[in-house]
């Protein structure tokens, strides 16, 4: 009987064919070639991409920091497949984007200086590597620390001191603790946990950001012109609606009531800058908020479906436009002069990305 997991199976092995013979091309090998002599024995290719914008970014940077401490240069690598049995890459286009074959840098600079623009084998199959690994240092507080329940808790502690809240207790029951900072389950809140950063540790991870990411002048450009058009010397509050796959089967889901009451206690008439997925969210904003509201031309969801994994399947040549607009809002999330948020790998970034910036959860205790 023919099946969804039959065709998929099938699928498979056909990429599978079709990759190696491909990467078996004289140029493809020539480059491989280039790229492994500038870092000879001693490189990791990072080969992502079965996720969100996000959720790629800090793998790579988990895996950038695991090297680092092993003494292994780190190449970042985002092909048509991630080093999941050929998983499709979320952001892959056959034609490039801005110049590059590798999804990495189609938005940022070459992770270790050498442009990786030639296809590879999704798992490394032995093309030097150390170890077969899957985001070694999690992608969350495992980019400074070894996850365990005790370091969640020293780190939500540090977090709730900011915020003058009483600390939390191991004799609480993990489960309940998750659910009450807005997990689902909590193997959510120990792969998320960057979601609750404190200042300490958003400064620790922005060092990691500073040493490895360099984002490539032309969408840097496009950022510049937004904001000085938009928010130079202005007050923004930033204000971050996540609305599709990461509510009900990640985390809970949170009424906007609950966003609009964060933005209003700080200012009844600084600027909005929204970054949401949801077309819904961006309409009732509007109409709440009016002028006072700015926001970027970007995909949405009219479904509730995640634009990220709904959109790229249906849209041959915007898949990269999806990652540089996610980008260009976190980036332009961390300038605001304060930001509101909930659970989400776009909030993390804009947070990372600016150590400094006040911010306020919708799942603080004190909201």
């Amino acid at each position: 009987m023919i099946t969804k997991a039959s065709i998929r199976q099938f699928q498979v092995k056909v990429d599978a064919i079709a990759y190696k013979l491909r990467e078996a091309l004289p140029l493809n090998a020539y480059r491989k070639h280039e790229i492994f002599q500038a870092h000879p024995n001693g490189s990791y290719v990072i080969n992502f991409g079965r996720a969100g914008f996000f959720s790629n970014f800090f793998e790579v940077l988990g895996y950038a920091r695991w090297c680092e401490r092993n003494h292994i240069t780190p190449l970042a690598y985002g092909g048509r497949f991630c080093n999941d049995t050929y998983r499709r890459n979320l952001y892959w286009s056959e034609q490039g984007y801005n110049g590059a074959r590798n999804v990495w840098e189609y938005f940022f600079e070459p992770l270790s200086g050498k442009s990786i623009n030639c296809f590879l084998y999704p798992d490394n199959f032995g093309r030097n590597t150390r170890e077969h690994i899957f985001a070694p240092d999690g992608s969350g507080i495992g980019l400074i620390k070894v996850l365990t329940p005790a370091v969640i808790t020293e780190i939500e502690n540090e977090r709730r001191a900011e915020l003058n809240l009483p600390p939390v207790s191991l004799d609480n029951d993990l489960e309940q603790f998750a659910h009450d900072k807005g997990y689902a389950k909590v193997w959510r809140m120990l792969a998320y946990q960057r979601d609750y950063p404190s200042r300490r540790y958003r400064q620790v991870v922005n060092k990691i950001i500073r040493q490895y990411v360099k984002i490539k002048p032309n969408v840097q450009a496009k950022v510049n012109r937004f904001y000085d058009l938009h928010m130079a010397g202005k007050s923004v509050v930033g204000l971050h609606v996540r609305s599709t796959d990461n509510v009900g089967s990640e985390h809970i889901s949170v009424n906007l009531e609950r966003y609009c009451r964060l933005v209003d206690a700080y200012s009844s008439t600084s600027k909005i800058y929204l970054a949401t997925d949801s077309a819904n969210v961006l309409s009732l904003l509007k109409d709440r908020y009016g002028e006072r509201l700015i926001f970027n031309d970007c995909v949405r969801s009219c479904d509730g479906k995640p634009v990220h994994t709904n959109h790229a399947k249906r849209v041959t040549q915007g898949n990269p436009q999806l990652g540089e607009q996610v980008l260009t809002d976190a980036v332009l999330l961390s300038k605001t002069s304060f930001f509101v948020h909930g659970l989400s790998g776009v909030a993390s970034a804009a947070l990372f990305f600016n150590p400094d910036l006040s911010h306020r959860s919708v799942w603080d205790d004190a909201c």
